[in-house]
């Protein structure tokens, strides 16, 4: 099929097929896709997907192509400048790139241009949300903080400060159990002792798997898993993630 200049698609293969759809040979929707899937697995980096949004105009419209025009709009907008524009553009971008599970990436091409701009409003709440994801400038995302809700628990991660209690927040208290145990529990220990590191770091992650689509008691031990192996600050942005991101399985 590639002989005759008709590539066949990786879409319904496993994942790791996709690479081959970001070589030259295959079309631009083909790359997208396949951009958007490696993406999402965490195994391309954002920029290389972002790269490919502002390749070319969009052929089409809804799904894919409206996250490719959102892209651009926004470019343009904060190319010049235009604070009411950007705003926006990033109302109705942003939902789109949730919907599909890519607002970190999203935030980490985004965070650095928009982040001294005076948003307010629905659009400053979400600036203050690709500031947080990006790990991007956090003396500015400390202004930017919304009042009440999660804020708070996740200034006081990213400075690394003792957690607030977050009432009617089972995931936030999760969390700030996960961080307020003075020493892992018993068993991780023993197997820390034993030098059985790597098994903790496997359980750890397949607790915080089961975190990010709602699981909390998991939340708690993948944390503590973490924080066991000296992992601070990756246990920090893992919590801030489950935070602000909502998973679906």
């Amino acid at each position: 099929m590639e002989a005759l200049g008709d590539p066949v698609t990786t879409a319904g293969l496993p994942v790791a097929y996709a690479h081959a759809d970001l070589r030259g040979t295959s079309g631009w929707r083909a790359q997208l896709d396949a951009a958007e899937r490696l993406t999402r697995a965490g195994v391309l980096q954002s920029n290389r997907l972002h790269g490919l949004y502002t390749q070319r105009r969009g052929a089409a419209s809804g799904g894919l192509w409206e996250r490719v025009r959102a892209v651009q709009a926004l470019e343009r907008a904060a190319a010049r400048g235009d604070t009411d524009v950007v705003a926006e553009v990033l109302i109705t971008a942003w939902p789109l790139f949730v919907a599909v599970e890519l607002e970190v990436a999203f935030a980490e091409t985004h965070a650095a241009a928009l982040a001294n701009l005076p948003l307010t409003g629905h659009a400053g709440e979400i600036q203050w949300n690709l500031l947080v994801l990006a790990q991007e400038n956090p003396a500015r995302a400390a202004e930017l903080m919304p009042e009440g809700g999660v804020g708070p628990l996740v200034m006081a991660l990213i400075e690394e400060r003792e957690l607030p209690a977050v009432a009617r927040a089972p995931m936030a208290q999760a969390i700030r159990d996960g961080f307020s145990a003075a020493t892992p529990p018993d068993d991780v220990q023993t197997q820390i002792d034993a030098g059985a590191t790597g098994m903790v770091l496997h359980g750890a992650l397949g607790a915080l798997a089961q975190a990010a689509v709602g699981d909390v008691q998991a939340a708690n031990a993948g944390l503590q898993g973490l924080r066991a192996l000296g992992l601070d600050a990756v246990a920090r942005q893992v919590a801030i993630e489950l935070l602000l991101l909502e998973r679906r399985g």
